[in-house]
């Protein structure tokens, strides 16, 4: 296996985002923001992303959020996971590198793409990434969203081939369990409410890229960012804030390291807004603060490190299922992902789409092919990588049993990969087989709730998966 040297397990810590379906209602504490901007400070700017668009009507959205609670009062405020880092790392460095790997279990699993040719673009960015941003964007549930195999992948990449930024996180905590993301500390939020797809909303709505928009309703609503002083994928030169301008928007205030650099008015023609902030390379808090009076809707942060190098994006929600992708609802969905001018896009669904079983194989197929289908065809020109399920057996009376959907769902993927031209990567091959996530369990790589991975797990996960997309030596 080729490796580009050595990256420290980043410990048991980052598992605490990656749960399994999204909170059962969508509670207050969230973020959202503005357009239009004063420049104070540092150079800042504000844009639309794209085109303005004639869709003005969104609809009411408070009556589908469920009942809310005062839970922002009490709100922690902002959780930082430095406190307990240094100590989960070394626990997770001393288990993974105390044992052998278990024989069977994690192998070296290669892309599954019959053209020979599927990564061929994010090859060609990635040798180009000196001069320009190789931009990748991986969607996915509770594995994804926890942002350890994607960290592990976007280190490595931008260890060799230079470091373009953080990239995406959400402006708050997308959900209660916490929000761990490599290079960035990110508050809970006080005063927003969580709008996204779930058991508790299906209306379609504009929720973004990633699935979720952060809404004050009217009321004052904060949150804030932090980045990095040294370290790879950490160092930011640049926050694009990004939020939806609508019909009696309200107004959005930007401040950077406590000085206000911007207030922005929201109002305006549904579109996908961005606010520019370029700051000196190093450590920086960026908050962001809807004035009460009228709705601010924000999305999240994009953090960026100069000109060139590798982004990776991870747009993981946890619950969240392939087929979600159609109620996102454009422009701000096509604006926002256009923005990103992606290489290469990944998809890691079919965990939660294992528990549907009251759905046909024909349908979830169908489902999946136009959630790919869309993605592609606003990134027309970029690589693409199917991510199949994990292993996830059933437990019937006091017996494991296979998935049998599961099975079904990675069979599905697999070919709709082929027909759209992607590579496919066989999850259920690389845990050793169906079945294996017993071992998995036993072999502590994987966590006693029989479908989410260990620390170690994942830093394996994305071992084989960064081997896939390194270019052939």
């Amino acid at each position: 296996m080729r490796w580009l040297g050595v990256l420290a397990p980043l410990g048991a810590l980052v598992l605490l985002g990656c749960g399994g379906e999204e909170p059962a209602a969508p509670p207050v504490v969230a973020s959202h923001a503005p357009d239009s901007a004063s420049e104070i400070g540092g150079r800042s700017s504000a844009s639309e992303i794209g085109d303005r668009s004639s869709e003005s009507e969104i609809g009411d959205r408070r009556s589908e959020v469920g009942g809310r609670s005062s839970e922002s009062a009490s709100a922690p405020g902002l959780e930082s996971a430095s406190a307990s880092a240094s100590e989960s790392e070394s626990a997770s460095e001393s288990a993974s590198e105390s044992d052998e790997w278990p024989e069977g279990l994690g192998l070296d699993t290669p892309f599954d793409d019959p053209s020979g040719h599927a990564l061929d673009h994010f090859h060609a960015a990635l040798a180009a990434a000196g001069d320009e941003v190789a931009s990748v964007a991986v969607w996915g549930a509770s594995h994804t969203a926890c942002d350890h195999w994607t960290s592990r992948i976007r280190i490595a990449l931008q260890e060799r081939y230079g470091d373009g930024g953080r990239g995406f996180t959400f402006a708050a905590w997308p959900n209660e369990r916490r929000y761990w993301q490599s290079g960035v500390e990110v508050e809970l939020g006080e005063g927003w409410t969580r709008l996204r797809l779930g058991r508790q909303r299906s209306v379609p709505d504009h929720y973004g890229v990633a699935g979720l928009v952060f809404d004050s309703e009217g009321r004052e609503a904060t949150t804030r960012i932090r980045t990095g002083e040294r370290g790879v994928g950490e160092v930011a030169t640049r926050f694009d804030v990004l939020f939806e301008r609508q019909p009696d928007g309200g107004m959005l205030e930007v401040a950077m390291d406590g000085t206000v650099v911007a207030t922005i008015d929201t109002a305006g023609r549904v579109a996908a807004g961005m606010h520019r902030v370029d700051v000196p390379e190093g450590a920086h808090e960026v908050t962001l603060r809807a004035l009460a009076g009228a709705s601010v809707r924000v999305y999240g942060v994009d953090v960026r490190r100069g000109e060139s190098g590798v982004v990776l994006h991870n747009l993981g929600l946890s619950g969240s299922r392939a087929r979600y992708h159609q109620k996102w609802r454009d422009p701000v969905h096509r604006q926002q992902l256009e923005a990103m001018d992606l290489d290469l896009l990944v998809f890691a669904y079919g965990g939660n789409e294992g528990n549907d079983f009251a759905e046909p194989i024909t349908r979830f197929s169908g489902q999946f092919e136009r959630a790919l289908r869309r993605a592609k065809q606003h990134a027309p020109e970029a690589s693409c990588l199917v991510v199949g399920p994990a292993d996830k057996p059933l437990l019937e009376g006091e017996e494991w049993t296979p998935r049998v959907r599961t099975r079904g769902i990675a069979a599905a993927q697999r070919r709709i990969a082929h027909r759209l031209g992607c590579a496919y990567f066989d999850t259920i091959a690389f845990m050793g087989g169906e079945m294996s996530m017993l071992r998995w369990v036993a072999e502590d790589l994987a966590r006693d709730d029989y479908v989410h991975f260990t620390a170690r797990g994942y830093d394996r996960f994305g071992d084989v998966l960064l081997d896939g997309l390194l270019p052939p030596e």
